[in-house]
Formats: structure tokens, C-alpha cells, sequence
């Protein structure tokens, strides 16, 4: 499994803040253009689940990620992605990405 999946797989039971640097780059990854991210806030990405509204836990066509302190994001946020992202069918991906580079575990 490419390392990318094994961190978002985490975020499914995270229990702890995640660095801001890991959320910046698998959000992108796995939202793509559901994904508005809003500087100089401290709710920096927006995500689109307008198609969710009415799902439990699901009050608001966008999931708001804030950041705390500027370097990381709390668990809850992280959780309620991976709902997302399963729920809207964004992962697990269907179709493996041909040249993939993160494949190695170290």
C-alpha cells in the first residue's frame, strides 16, 4: 500500500493532531476540486459535501478543516474527511495510479 493511503487510512481512527504538512499534501490527493483552501483564516480548507447534507453528522454543504496554531489539525476534522471521502466514493480509489512513486516503506 502506497504510503499516502497508509496515512489517510489513519486519519479513519486518528486520535491525535496531525501535522498541517501531512493534511496539505492528502487533501488535494483525495478531494481534488471539493478542495478550497482559504488563507489567513484559521479554518484554511473547505471541502465540498454539498451532496451529504441530511447524512448524519452532516449539517453543511462544506466541511470546514481548521488548522490550531497554525501547525496542526485535530483529529475530529480528520475523521469526519475520511467519512467524507468514503461516503462521496473519493477512496478508496477505484483505478490505481499507473506510475506510483510511494510505494516504498521505510
Amino acid at each position: 500500500m502506497a504510503a499516502w493511503k497508509k496515512k489517510f487510512e489513519r486519519w479513519q481512527n486518528a486520535s491525535a493532531p496531525v501535522d498541517v504538512e501531512e493534511v496539505a499534501s492528502l487533501l488535494p490527493r483525495i478531494f481534488g476540486s471539493r478542495l478550497r483552501e482559504a488563507k489567513g483564516t484559521s479554518h484554511r480548507w473547505h471541502i465540498d459535501v454539498e451532496e451529504l447534507v441530511g447524512e448524519p453528522g452532516f449539517v453543511l454543504p462544506n466541511l470546514p478543516i481548521p488548522v490550531r496554531g497554525g501547525q496542526k489539525v485535530l483529529a475530529v476534522y480528520l475523521q469526519r474527511a475520511y467519512e467524507a471521502a468514503n461516503l462521496l466514493g473519493l477512496y478508496p480509489p477505484e483505478i490505481e495510479e499507473e506510475n506510483e512513486n510511494d510505494e516504498q516503506d521505510d
